[in-house]
Formats: C-alpha cells, sequence, structure tokens
C-alpha cells in the first residue's frame, strides 16, 4: 500500500511512497571533505507533493548505487521525523529517514512529468515575504555580474566566488556563488550567449546582508541553470517580453558595489605567514603569505598555454579544441600565462607558479598582447612568442601561496599563486612587521638563537631559557 506525499504524519513509523527524485546530493564530513557525512534527496510524487529524504553515513554503502537523480522509484519502509532547521528543501512538515529494512525499487515503466521547481517571485524574496528557513527556487533574467575573487576560510583554504543579480518584473536579486558554482559561471560566460540570458536557481539560501536580501548557493545542494530548454525558462521570457512600460533587460553589466578586500589587508592581516620551508612543510590545504626573492624564470620561452574560456587547457582534436572541464568541443581558445619562477627566503627556496590573472600585472598586457609582440617564423606564417627577459629576476615580492600536501616525495613539490603584492610600502610594513615580532621570540630560527648564546656563556638552563 503506497501512500501520498501529503498523507505523511507522524502517527505512523514506516511509510510506502512512489515518487521521483527530483534533486539527490552527498554531504561531506566538515572535518574530512573527502569522507560522506550523508545523501541527501527531495522526492516528488504524481500530484506534484515534495518531502526530503536523508540516507545517513552507515547505511550510504547500502542504496547510494541503486538512486539515480530523475528517476521514478517505489520506497518501502522509510522512517519518518520532523523537518525542522534553517535549510529546509520543502515545505512539509516532516521528512523521511532510509532505515536498514528500506526497499528501494526502481520503476521503468512509470514517470512523473511534473515541475520540479517552486519558483518564489524575486519581488517576494526581496521584500522580506519569504520565511528564509526554507530554501528557494527563483528565475530571472542575468543583468549583472560581479568580478570573481577568493576568499580565504578560518582554516586557511581559499573559495572562489562571485556575484551575479537577476531580475524579474522589475526587481532585482542579487545571487551569490561559491567554489564549483563559480567555474559554471565561468563555462557559460565564456560560450558568449548572454544577453537576455535565463537564470534558474534550485534550493538557494536566502539571507539578509546589510539590510538587503540575496540568496546564495549551498554548496553540492543548489543548482544553477543558465538558458535552461525547459518549459519554465519559455514561459518567463514570454510573460517578461518587451514594452514601452516594461523592457525587457537586453545586456548584463559589471557590478560595482561589491565590497573588496584592501591588498594591505589581505596581504598584512588576513592571510597567515609562512616562509618557503614552512610550505613544504604543510600537511594540509590551506593559504599563506611569503616574502621571497625571484632567482631565476624556469620556463622563459613556453610561459603560456592554449585554454578554454573556463580557464583550463583543452586539446587539439579534429581541428578543433577539446575542453575536458566542459567535456565538449569549444569554438574559442584564449592564450593564458603559465610562469615558473624559482624563488628564495632565508629558509629555503621552491618554484612557484603563476597563472594569467596575476601574471598579467606583472607584465602590465595579456598573455594575447605579448605573444604578439614575438617575431615571424621562419615560414613567414606565424609568430614566435617573445621569451620573457630578466626584470623580474632579483625582486622581492610578496605571494599569496597555496599549499597542498605533498603526493610525491621522490619530487619536488611547486606551489600556485593566488596574488602577488608588488607594492614597495606594502612589502616595507610586512617586513617590519614580522622583524619585530620575530625579535621578540616569534621565530623558531630566534629561539635557537637564544639557546646557543646562552649555551656558550656556560650556563646549563639552557631548556628553561
Amino acid at each position: 500500500m503506497f501512500s501520498n506525499i501529503d498523507e505523511i504524519n507522524s502517527d505512523r513509523s514506516t511509510w510506502n511512497l512512489k515518487a521521483k527524485i527530483i534533486r539527490l546530493w552527498q554531504v561531506s564530513d566538515f572535518n574530512r571533505p573527502n569522507v560522506p557525512f550523508s545523501v541527501e534527496m527531495v522526492l516528488m510524487d504524481s500530484d506534484g507533493a515534495k518531502i526530503h529524504a536523508t540516507i545517513k553515513k552507515t547505511l550510504i554503502y547500502k542504496f547510494k548505487h541503486d538512486l539515480i537523480e530523475g528517476k521514478v522509484y517505489s520506497f518501502e519502509n522509510l522512517g519518518v521525523a520532523s523537518n525542522n532547521g534553517g535549510y529546509r528543501t520543502t515545505h512539509h512538515p516532516y521528512k523521511l529517514n532510509f532505515q536498514f529494512g528500506s526497499f528501494v525499487q526502481r520503476l521503468s515503466n512509470c514517470d512523473i512529468v511534473k515541475s520540479p521547481f517552486t519558483f518564489v517571485p524575486i519581488a517576494e524574496v526581496v521584500g522580506g515575504l519569504y520565511d528564509t528557513d526554507f530554501l528557494v527556487d527563483v528565475i530571472g533574467f542575468l543583468t549583472e555580474i560581479g568580478q570573481e575573487r577568493e576568499i580565504t576560510n578560518q582554516n586557511g583554504s581559499t573559495t572562489k566566488l562571485n556575484v551575479i543579480s537577476l531580475e524579474a518584473d522589475g526587481h532585482k536579486l542579487q545571487c551569490t556563488l561559491f567554489g564549483p558554482y563559480v567555474d559554471e559561471l565561468n563555462t557559460f560566460v565564456g560560450a558568449g550567449d548572454l544577453n537576455n540570458a535565463v537564470v534558474i536557481v534550485q534550493l538557494a539560501k536566502a539571507k539578509t546582508f546589510q539590510d538587503k536580501i540575496h540568496i546564495q548557493n549551498c554548496m553540492n545542494c543548489s543548482v544553477l541553470l543558465f538558458n535552461p530548454n525547459c518549459e519554465e525558462s519559455q514561459s518567463f521570457r514570454a510573460s517578461q517580453s518587451g514594452s514601452d512600460e516594461n523592457p525587457s533587460p537586453l545586456t548584463f553589466t559589471q557590478l560595482s558595489n561589491e565590497p573588496t578586500v584592501t591588498p594591505l589587508d589581505e596581504f598584512l592581516y588576513n592571510t597567515p605567514r609562512a616562509t618557503l620551508q614552512d610550505l613544504k612543510d604543510a600537511t594540509k590545504e590551506s593559504s599563506h603569505v611569503v616574502s621571497a626573492t625571484v632567482k631565476r624564470i624556469l620556463n622563459p620561452d613556453s610561459y603560456w598555454y592554449t585554454s578554454c574560456f573556463c580557464g583550463k587547457g583543452v586539446i587539439p582534436d579534429s581541428r578543433l579544441w577539446f575542453c575536458e572541464k566542459c567535456n565538449r568541443h569549444v569554438p574559442k581558445v584564449v592564450p593564458r600565462f603559465c610562469v615558473k619562477l624559482r624563488v628564495m627566503d632565508h629558509t629555503d627556496s621552491a618554484t612557484l607558479v603563476v597563472f594569467d590573472k596575476e601574471a598579467s600585472g606583472i607584465f602590465n598586457m595579456s598573455c594575447a598582447d605579448m605573444l604578439q609582440l614575438g617575431d615571424a617564423d621562419n615560414d613567414g606564417e606565424g609568430i614566435v612568442p617573445p621569451p620573457i627577459d630578466d626584470s623580474l629576476v632579483n625582486q622581492t615580492w610578496l605571494f599569496k601561496v597555496e599549499t597542498k600536501p605533498s603526493q610525491n616525495p621522490r619530487f619536488e613539490q611547486s606551489f600556485r599563486v593566488r596574488k602577488i603584492c608588488t607594492d614597495e610600502g606594502i612589502i616595507k610594513q610586512f617586513k617590519d612587521k614580522w622583524d619585530s615580532e620575530d625579535a621578540e621570540g616569534g621565530s623558531l630560527s630566534t629561539l635557537l638563537d637564544k639557546g646557543k648564546d646562552v649555551y656558550v656563556g656556560g650556563t646549563s638552563n639552557v631548556l628553561s631559557q
């Protein structure tokens, strides 16, 4: 006997139902990102009613491989619990839990064609009329895109961030994207089809910041769709057709009011300091600022690569270019910097890899512009890229570097540079700040020097010193 989702309550301890998995994702353990904590899903029945369901950590192995998003199943012997908290995916008062005795069977001859979206008008979200304890589905035209940047988490790891603006019926809503959702935005922007673009954000979290309501993605849970080929997108576009009183947005602009972190704060206060030896000894992923001097350019003649607009390198294939990340052939590619620097500080030397954005800042030109400065090849049909000169050598800069534990101790590790500070004033403040702290006994070398001085002086109380 199967029940409708609307019938589920606390009167019975277990329930049976037939439903479609409209969203399926995995939640990672907070302290161990590579270890699953649970599998979450949203189920929808033939009436369009929805309910949340969870597979706890100890049962993932039993059910994970049987479930596919977008397919219909019969579920038997699922437990029931109250649906509460600040990140609820449905408005149902209860949610379901898989148990060891639960049974799942795919119904290949059955389909549920109801829309998986429950759109809330943007006007209702920004007007504060929506209960922010529930995740929200919104649809709108893409009208603004911010400047991508990185934020440093409390554990030292970095996360990409960008902000987009959606508009519908004359109301605007900002949406903050993190991590892989920024990559999805970059891939769409690289394709070039931006004007009048329709965006759907499913299961987003509404939050209040500086007295304004915005939405943001929930990691792994939210869905971001650009110009989706679905009935909802077509209906929205038709409903927003332009008129003299209410024209449709036709182009997007650059967001200009995003809060930014000054280089002084980022390099002196917001990111922990490290030496090159500290980078090599790192046991977890994090970001640190190092002060180092460039001693040599390791690839002065091969400092660039051909990339997709998403930023990843492409492979030549059948007179086209194939991007493994986008998993498709791309018609347009761009050259990007990849400069390898050998640097040194007072503790060690290391190889730092500087990619396109940071390298363009050093050379004051894009990679494409630099390649155009080369000479014609022997056939006269191409250009030989100019080598990088030695103007970078002996420059002492601040590098914000991404650290990862070494995977193969047989080979020396290289480190990716996230940002570079060449401002002489900030570099001097950085040096003065840490020289002062080291003089007070904050560094290992200072402590060793103190111990050596005491030992030479003849005292036996070296350990206490």
